[in-house]
């Protein structure tokens, strides 16, 4: 039986408007410019000090780099906060993770989030129902973020799994890359903007939705064995 690691934001949360939003937000106090074309081809999916040092460049200092991330994520909790109707997990989630759990399924995440985000995560989505928060893959700092396949690998070995025995689900470009070079068994896209193609690296795209609906459908005919 396959493992599960999941992304998490823009596949279960689908909050990647939140995030441009709030980077538009954070660019404008400093006097930055940044287009929608580069928020999606460059920033989505990434961390943060990958962004920020794209923005700023690279001579900013570590202290500089986490004190910006933090203003930026605040920003973005602040916007779902005042958005409470589109503040939920992605439709049929829930179901598709009780599924997973009641079918003794290993599952975790993978995210580039903060620890910041996911504890606000937890607390609004009630996480701990389905997630072991010990497990869960954040960025904290101490390895490179997607498109580098460091977070999936870790979170494979936090499964007790091979990465080759694992499922991911994701919904963004360097996330794929990034599933590809973990050496993933497959990769289970989720979002209306989801990349379906990718031939430079022939990702094993198993199956393609814009949430998780008829997910437990795909997983018993696709995805369980």
């Amino acid at each position: 039986m396959h493992s599960v690691i999941f992304d998490f934001n823009g596949t279960l949360f689908q909050d990647s408007e939140k995030h441009m939003a709030a980077w538009h937000v954070f660019a404008d106090r400093y006097g930055k410019r940044v287009t929608r074309e580069e928020l999606e081809k460059f920033f989505l999916g990434r961390a943060n000090a990958f962004i920020l040092r794209r923005m700023f460049g690279e001579g900013v200092s570590e202290a500089e780099i986490a004190r910006m991330a933090q203003e930026k994520e605040e920003i973005y909790r602040e916007l779902c906060v005042a958005d409470p109707a589109n503040c939920h997990l992605v439709a049929g989630a829930e179901e598709f993770l009780d599924y997973l759990r009641a079918a003794g399924v290993h599952f975790t995440i993978a995210t580039g989030s903060e620890r910041s985000n996911v504890d606000f995560y937890f607390r609004i989505f009630g996480l701990s129902r389905w997630f072991d928060r010990e497990e869960i893959v954040l960025d904290d700092g101490t390895f490179p973020g997607k498109p580098e396949p460091d977070g999936f690998l870790l979170a494979a070995k936090r499964l007790r799994a091979a990465p080759g025995e694992c499922i991911v689900f994701e919904d963004s470009y360097s996330g794929v890359q990034a599933a590809r070079a973990a050496g993933v068994a497959g990769i289970a896209l989720i979002g209306e903007k989801a990349p379906v193609r990718d031939e430079k690296n022939r990702v094993p795209v198993l199956s393609v939705t814009k949430d998780f609906t008829e997910m437990i459908r795909i997983w018993k005919e696709k995805l369980s064995e």
